[in-house]
């Protein structure tokens, strides 16, 4: 992606380095907000449901804003208290705090443990995605 005041420059070094190149999308924050808008008429159901195997609903192939992913962690947390703690590790510059989900028995703190992150840079929809895959299947 390339600044739309930066465009020009960046074209014409292309064309003089004789690199084809072809526009995709000619304004991605448009495209973002058209299909965010499109997304919006499901709003209406819930981030998560009760299922008859428990599991609770979101998916995964598009953008989730912060709060609906921290919805989901904490919900979660709530159908399977046993098993999920939702806890901060830290804080934003901006003051916010950076969640930690933490899958597994209380009673086994001696065991070795998996660290997966993901969602660390903003606007970033696949990495936060395959974590919440990677949760929701364990």
């Amino acid at each position: 992606m390339v600044k739309e005041e930066l465009l020009k420059d960046f074209e014409r070094q292309l064309d003089n380095l004789k690199i084809n190149h072809t526009i995709m999308i000619e304004d991605v924050e448009k495209a973002i907000s058209k299909k965010a808008e499109e997304s919006a008429k499901y709003q209406r159901y819930k981030l998560y449901r009760d299922a008859p195997n428990t599991r609770i609903s979101f998916n995964l192939a598009r953008y989730h804003s912060f709060a609906e992913t921290i919805n989901y962690l904490n919900a979660l947390a709530i159908t399977y208290p046993d098993r999920v703690r939702v806890m901060p590790i830290g804080t934003t510059h901006e003051g916010r705090q950076i969640p930690m989900i933490k899958i597994g028995t209380r009673s086994r703190a001696d065991k070795p443990g998996i660290w997966i992150d993901g969602g660390i840079h903003a606007r970033e929809w696949i990495s936060p995605a395959a974590v919440l895959y990677f949760i929701n299947q364990v």
